[in-house]
This record gives C-alpha cells, sequence and structure tokens, in this order.
C-alpha cells in the first residue's frame, strides 16, 4: 500500500515538473521571440540567443528566475553583435532561401543538389557554433578564444556534439511541420538541448583536461 502511495506521488511530482518545465520552454519561446523581433530578426539574433542559452541554463541548474527578469538581466547587445549579426541572418536565410527553392528541370544536375546539401550543412554548422558559442567561452574564458578553439571542443566531445545535433535536427524538423510548434516550443526546447549537450560537453573537458 506505501509502495503504491510512493509511486503515485512520484508520478503526480513528474507530472507537475514536467507540465512546469513546458511552461518555462514556451516562456522562453515567447521571450525570445519578442528580443528578437525588435530588432527586425537581422540586428538582434546573436543577443537574443545568447541570452536564450544563459537562461536555459539557469532552469537547467534549477535556478528559477523570473522570465523576463532574467532574459533582461542576461541580454546584451553591441555594434560588433550587431555587425556578427547582420552576417549570420542572411547567411543563414539565403542559405535557407537556396536549399528549399525548388530546381527548374533545365538545371537541375547532380551538381546542384550536391550544392545544395553541402550548404544546409555549412548553415547547420555555423548555426551549432552560434549556439554553442556563449557557454563554452564563458566556461573556457581563460583560453585564447577562436574559431579553431571553438571547432576542438564540439569535434573533441564528437558524440554529446552528434547527440545534439540530432536532436535540434529533430526539433527543427517538427517546427517545419507546424506553425504553432515553431512559434512556442522550438526556441525554448533548442535553448535547453543546446545547454544540457554543451554542459555535457564541458563537464567531460574539464574531467579529461583541466581536473585531472
Amino acid at each position: 500500500m506505501k509502495n503504491s502511495k510512493r509511486k503515485a506521488n512520484r508520478l503526480i511530482e513528474t507530472s507537475f515538473n514536467l507540465m512546469e518545465l513546458f511552461t518555462e520552454i514556451v516562456k522562453n519561446s515567447i521571450v525570445f521571440w519578442f528580443y528578437f523581433i525588435r530588432g527586425l530578426g537581422f540586428l538582434t539574433i546573436l543577443p537574443a540567443i545568447e541570452s536564450l542559452i544563459f537562461v536555459s541554463q539557469d532552469i537547467l541548474n534549477n535556478e528559477r528566475i523570473k522570465t523576463i527578469k532574467n532574459f533582461k538581466n542576461k541580454y546584451r547587445n553591441t555594434n560588433r553583435k550587431r555587425f556578427l549579426s547582420i552576417l549570420t541572418f542572411f547567411g543563414l536565410f539565403y542559405a535557407l532561401i537556396f536549399f528549399l527553392t525548388l530546381v527548374p528541370k533545365q538545371y537541375s544536375g547532380a551538381f546542384i543538389y550536391i550544392s545544395k546539401y553541402i550548404t544546409f550543412i555549412i548553415s547547420m554548422f555555423v548555426f551549432l557554433l552560434v549556439l554553442t558559442r556563449p557557454l563554452l567561452k564563458t566556461q573556457f574564458s581563460k583560453l585564447n578564444w577562436s574559431l579553431l578553439v571553438h571547432i576542438f571542443l564540439l569535434v573533441r566531445e564528437f558524440w554529446w556534439t552528434l547527440m545534439m545535433i540530432i536532436s535540434l535536427m529533430i526539433i527543427v524538423y517538427l517546427s517545419f511541420k507546424n506553425f504553432v510548434f515553431l512559434l512556442f516550443v522550438f526556441p525554448g526546447s533548442s535553448g535547453l538541448i543546446v545547454s544540457f549537450f554543451t554542459s555535457k560537453i564541458i563537464h567531460h573537458i574539464n574531467y579529461k583536461y583541466i581536473e585531472n
């Protein structure tokens, strides 16, 4: 009887925790879009993503702070970030357009389709770099940070990076299928996925190279 009661209590607790987590995902998504849209996207994509990742990390660490206040405290935009945001936004935007555009039959061929998939892979990799940069750079601030260092950290923990990519691709696929999912779930869930797997990468790098 006691075991059944404990199981029921655990089930109820788990259900409430999942509901609370989903609520945080929706709130993070809405506030992210607010910060993203207020700069028309191309001026704010990098600081908006950076804020989302840091806020998602707080959720994973059970540091529940009011979402709007948390975003406001972590949002930092500079002229350099605006410039890089423009490059990132339009680079990814035109790569997506190129990938999705149907090719007329007279121009179709192996070269075009190979180019499309290479562009898609490069875009996904750039997007991954943008997503993982905030936590990795903050954690390894003593390193002489560069693109090569960033790539090394991701490649060194290849399996965690691969699982992150697969999880993100599933989220991206669901977003293409459902606009409501894109609006209310995609940013928040992506932030949690990136924060979770990046934390795993940080932990393993620290254990292998720094703590020992």
